[in-house]
């Protein structure tokens, strides 16, 4: 026995994007775009929030997320008779696992061509466990501005974003949490509990400290 299923429903709009004629497609898209782009578009501008135009930037995340989810899902199947709840979970932890890749090219690209400033400067990012902890050259010399990029590099992109989430709610110091939207989308992102996001980010910070402060100890 079919279930049946509402014409707006995720379930539905996922099998015209799939089935469909090029008239359904089109509708199926348009309409699949307006459930979620207020979802990926503020999870985006959120994790984009340490770049000078963080609206601008998200909008082209949000963007190049639907271009590669419409790419996607015409080989995506959901389980048998799983309900629209599910379901809608199912496609927002997509839609952010996605989102986190895309999401990660366009801050490279934009870093690398220099499109934009990012507001926060790199002495500003709190990596030390000790607000009074200092370093012995002041201002922060450009060897270990040089440092903390290289090191930031050597971590894998998902404690990179990990990093950078919490840099851009500046709750780099253990005595800040971020939001729970922000935790719930890099627990969507990479498919784990928060308890192992805080742990990759010690572990992360952890490297950090150790490879900007090699020379120094």
């Amino acid at each position: 026995m079919e279930i049946a299923v509402r014409n707006d429903s995720i379930i539905y709009l996922v099998d015209k994007i799939k089935n469909g004629d090029e008239k359904e497609v089109k509708i199926a898209q348009t309409r699949f775009y307006k459930i979620f782009a207020g979802y990926v578009y503020k999870l985006a501008v959120q994790s984009c929030s340490n770049f000078v135009d963080p609206n601008f930037l998200a909008k082209e995340v949000v963007q190049n997320t639907f271009i590669k989810a419409f790419d996607y899902l015409p080989n995506f199947t959901f389980k048998s008779g799983i309900k629209d709840e599910e379901a809608n979970k199912i496609i927002k932890a997509l839609l952010g696992q996605i989102g986190n890749k895309v999401l990660l090219n366009t801050i490279a690209e934009y870093i690398n061509e220099k499109r934009c400033n990012k507001k926060i400067e790199i002495e500003e990012l709190k990596i030390f466990e000790n607000e009074d902890e200092e370093l012995n050259v002041q201002p922060i010399s450009n060897i270990f501005m040089k440092k903390l990029q290289s090191a930031l590099n050597d971590l894998k992109e998902k404690d990179k974003h990990i990093v950078l989430t919490y840099a851009a709610e500046d709750c780099i110091d253990n005595t800040r949490h971020i939001s729970e939207n922000a935790m719930e989308f890099l627990c969507s992102a990479h498919k784990t509990t928060s308890a192992n996001i805080r742990q990759r980010k010690k572990r992360a910070l952890d490297k950090i400290k150790s490879k900007c402060f090699e020379e120094t100890k």
